[in-house]
């Protein structure tokens, strides 16, 4: 989520530290959700991490900033940045369709010149009743790999929009594979942190955002450095040594 300085500050300032914090915390909140959070006191401080005491000192200024429709918080700004973000995970879509397009047709073949091979096509190769639409359906493979990723995402919420985004995914040339894994490392997250369920994230957003979960790097093995006891001895220490014994031996 992008923070305007200028326009928070010019918003926010009539705020004190505290609501600044609570505030901050909600629009976090909003965001990660993408969209609308419930107005319930008892989750609004679980969300801001403050008590009955510090709610009663922040609540009245700071949900002045949203509007409130059926127990809902409603943000117009954040609203209008989730709706800007889908915009452009739109273009960017339609941007590599056209893109892939452009490679198809430039790998036809073309049939020109004397040399031409003609192309004959046999009456049971057409198949006039079929609906020549240039929309392709999803292939059977792609279909089980949605439902691999959807019954594995911990939020089950607005199928439709999830199925749209994942199918973009897949499109953009990130496999199946990839977005499990990254999932993988979402839930990991989540399990650490201890998130409630109406704060993680729908499913079409995490897949807006596979960034934010990219792999954490394995940390190096310890070189093996050998104690004092395994270290092998010096020619002066097996000399000293040598003699130390050697002292013993003749007083025996």
């Amino acid at each position: 989520m992008k923070l305007y300085i200028g326009d928070y500050l010019g918003d926010t300032q009539h705020l004190s530290c505290l609501e600044h914090g609570a505030y901050m915390l909600l629009i976090m909140a909003y965001w990660q959700a993408g969209g609308p959070i419930t107005s319930d006191p008892i989750v609004l401080r679980r969300i801001t991490k403050t008590d009955k005491k510090e709610y009663k000192n922040w609540h009245e200024n700071v949900l002045k900033m949203f509007d409130e429709r059926d127990s809902m918080l409603v943000h117009k700004r954040i609203d209008l940045e989730i709706a800007k973000r889908a915009q452009v995970s739109e273009a960017s879509t339609n941007a590599a369709k056209a893109r892939w397009s452009e490679r198809n047709a430039d790998a036809m073949p073309t049939h020109s010149g004397r040399n031409a091979t003609p192309i004959v096509h046999s009456p049971e190769s057409i198949d006039n009743t079929k609906n020549t639409s240039s929309a392709t359906p999803p292939k059977p493979a792609q279909d089980e790999s949605f439902k691999t990723f959807y019954d594995a995402y911990p939020r089950k919420e607005a199928r439709g929009q999830a199925l749209k985004a994942y199918n973009a995914t897949i499109r953009k040339g990130i496999s199946a594979e990839a977005i499990l894994d990254r999932l993988l490392v979402y839930k990991s997250r989540l399990e650490k942190a201890g998130t409630d369920r109406q704060f993680m994230r729908l499913p079409a957003t995490f897949l807006h955002n596979l960034d934010d979960y990219e792999a954490e790097p394995e940390a190096p093995e310890e070189e093996y450095k050998p104690s004092l006891p395994e270290r092998i001895a010096t020619p002066e220490e097996r000399a000293m040594l040598d003699r130390m014994y050697g002292r013993t031996r003749d007083a025996q």
